[in-house]
């Protein structure tokens, strides 16, 4: 009676659940990377829209705003209080990840007295891929 039932064998499962499990490791630290590129990318962006409401301030009130909470800048950015850096998570850095340690983006005065928005007190630039280097994009060739 029971030679005519249909089903799959406990060897069969436990070597489809083993394919399963090795391409579910080799896909996590890909998905890692995705993740740590995605938030390296609003870090900059975040910076970026920082510093041209920065400019915007000085253009409108004639003088830079403060170093410090970029508080100041809320007439100039919707929502300021919600702009924050994805704390604990990792950034793509001079193509090594890092965590981000700081829980706020900061106004830092640069050398000619300019104000520029930070985190980690690393500027836009730092979380941009260098030009024709790769670093930082999905897909680079790095670890492929």
């Amino acid at each position: 009676m029971l030679g005519n039932e249909k089903g799959y064998s406990l060897i069969e499962l436990m070597l489809a659940l083993t394919v399963i499990g090795l391409l579910a490791a080799v896909a996590a630290p890909k998905v890692s990377h995705v993740l740590a590129v995605s938030r390296t990318q609003k870090v900059a962006a975040d910076l970026q829209m920082l510093d041209a409401a920065a400019v915007m301030y000085e253009a409108e009130k004639g003088k830079p705003p403060a170093a410090g909470d970029i508080k100041v800048l809320e007439a100039y950015v919707e929502n300021i209080g919600s702009v924050k850096p994805p704390t604990g998570s990792t950034v793509i850095l001079d193509g090594a990840e890092h965590e981000v340690k700081g829980t706020a983006y900061l106004l830092k005065k640069e050398t000619n007295g300019n104000p520029r928005a930070t985190c980690d007190d690393k500027t836009a630039e730092s979380f941009l891929p260098s030009r024709g280097s790769g670093t930082g994009s999905v897909g680079s060739g790095k670890g492929e």
